[in-house]
């Protein structure tokens, strides 16, 4: 997920990764309606079969 990219790590060793991460995220967190965004923010990965 590309919110697991706004880490302090990423910030520090992949500026770049981080901060179009943040752009992609900031800009559905603008256009998308408060708890469709909450939902996505707080779902989790779907695990695949025997992982």
């Amino acid at each position: 997920m590309l919110k697991d990219y706004l880490s302090p790590e990423t910030y520090k060793n992949d500026f770049e990764r981080f901060d179009h991460c943040y752009q992609v995220i900031w800009k559905c967190a603008q256009s998308m309606p408060y708890p469709a965004f909450y939902q996505t923010w707080h779902q989790q990965e779907k695990v695949k079969d025997g992982e």
